[in-house]
């Protein structure tokens, strides 16, 4: 078997196309899982290696150095966007590069999968007892495989979860409505004509409201509008909603997309639920999903599958309320450098 060698490299550099050639070494049917790959966060790379094999791009990540990263005790580094054969060789090659590095940088932890940071591609399927769903990543199993046995250990946990109850109190649910309108609550959905400042305003909601999650570290306003417009195709108005209060504050968002992976197109995938710490309108994430089933039943949706929650998440918690069951699984690692 040839030596393997290390390549590195960044964006921009010629041999950066060996980087995005990795995909097409690992996936034999790369044109279906392309989509649903990491992407790495271009502007942010420290570095970006490529193991070589056999003249043969085989394994690849990319490194950050988020100065806003922390876990634990401790400053950490983080990679993203790994892709490797399965050949634990090339793994231990990758790794153990990435680790020393990182030690080199002064951090007490190497965090993984994740590109910079939570707003961009993190953690790895654990199991594929169901078809990807939209949005959703694609790794092969090993991948967990080739962490653990190269010092990771498991930090995060999650889940989305799955359910088919689309039952509804009407009679409740109107009166929670006549309660939020009377409290000053306007509800509607995204103003897709003036789509740049409706983002805005949700990135501002939610870098309030996810401040406090795992792993959090913020982003610009500008950073965050740039990331959503650039899939503003998958974005269908009439499953995002808003809530305001009476000054137009944005107190709530309630976003969902069709599942267009799904053949059936039964599936409804409830992407991100926020609301703003001290909100008058306690309960409002719980109507909205009412809301969402009223709707569901209206479109001839059948399933709503809510997404990559954190064990300990809040939206966890709201699943649970409407009958979710466990319906795909995630994980994300960390190594430490101690020692």
């Amino acid at each position: 078997m040839s030596a393997l060698s290390i390549l590195t490299c960044r964006p921009g550099d010629p041999a950066f196309y060996r980087f995005l050639q990795v995909p097409g070494n690992v996936y034999p049917d790369l044109k279906e899982r392309m989509p649903l790959l990491h992407a790495p966060d271009l502007k942010n790379v420290h570095v970006a290696w490529v193991a070589m094999q056999g003249g043969q791009p085989v394994g690849r990540l990319a490194f950050y150095l988020n100065p806003a990263l922390k876990y634990q005790d401790g400053p950490a580094a983080c990679i993203g966007s790994y892709e490797c054969v399965d050949n634990p060789e090339v793994a231990l090659m990758l790794l153990n590069d990435a680790s020393q590095l990182a030690k080199d940088a002064g951090c007490k932890w190497l965090i993984g999968p994740m590109d910079r940071s939570t707003w961009n591609g993190y953690r790895f399927s654990t199991d594929h007892s169901h078809p990807n769903f939209t949005m959703e990543p694609y790794h092969h199993l090993y991948y967990n495989d080739q962490f653990l046995a190269n010092g990771f250990e498991v930090i995060g946990e999650y889940v989305s979860n799955l359910s088919e109850d689309l039952t509804v109190n009407l009679e409740a649910h109107e009166q929670a409505r006549a309660q939020y309108l009377q409290a000053g609550a306007r509800i509607r959905h995204m103003d897709m004509s003036r789509l740049t400042e409706e983002l805005g305003r949700v990135a501002d909601l939610c870098l309030e409201a996810f401040s406090g999650n795992f792993l959090y570290t913020p982003i610009t306003r500008e950073a965050f509008v740039q990331k959503y417009l650039a899939v503003k195709n998958l974005i269908d108005p009439e499953w995002v909603w808003l809530v305001e209060d009476e000054q137009g504050m944005l107190q709530a968002l309630y976003f969902a997309v069709k599942d267009h992976l799904d053949p059936l197109n039964q599936t409804i995938i409830v992407k991100t639920v926020a609301r703003r710490k001290g909100s008058p309108f306690k309960g409002i994430i719980r109507f909205l999903t009412s809301e969402l089933k009223l709707q569901m039943q209206m479109t001839g949706h059948s399933r709503m599958v809510h997404a990559f929650m954190y064990s300990d998440n809040t939206s966890a918690d709201i699943s649970g309320d409407f009958a979710g069951k466990p319906y795909k699984r995630y994980a994300l690692y960390a190594r430490s450098l101690k020692g």
